[in-house]
């Protein structure tokens, strides 16, 4: 089992590696992420950047998954989610035990629950609000 489960750290995407292949799908956002978690099945890693956006990457190491037969090279996005719907960078994020639904909660205070196999939020919830 892996030990990574969930984590919120920023990771910049801006430095001047020479070793970065440019391709377009590299280059679809260059924003930090914020936030990270892996699903239960080790397998679909969710991604939040400071923009807002979710990526849904697929980490079972087929040749899909990573754009061709050698299985080299970063892993590719399996899906764009879209923004997140927080008014304020997402900071945390963690998936339900069953692997369908994850949460992301914001600086803000807000939190949301989501349906992985939708792509859709399914909860709000916001603090003070009853």
């Amino acid at each position: 089992a892996r030990t990574v489960r969930n984590g919120c750290q920023s990771v910049d995407m801006d430095g001047d590696d020479d070793n970065v292949d440019d391709d377009d799908d590299e280059n679809l956002d260059k924003d930090a992420i914020t936030c990270f978690a892996l699903a239960p099945n080790d397998v679909d890693l969710i991604t939040c950047t400071q923009s807002s956006i979710l990526r849904q990457y697929d980490l079972s190491g087929s040749a899909e998954s990573y754009g061709g037969e050698e299985r080299t090279g970063p892993c590719k996005v399996k899906r764009v989610l879209g923004r997140s719907g927080h008014d304020l960078p997402v900071t945390v994020m963690s998936f339900h035990r069953s692997g369908v639904f994850f949460a992301t909660g914001s600086v803000e205070g807000s939190v949301r629950v989501w349906d992985l196999r939708g792509g859709y939020i399914t909860h709000s919830f916001r603090p003070g609000i009853s």
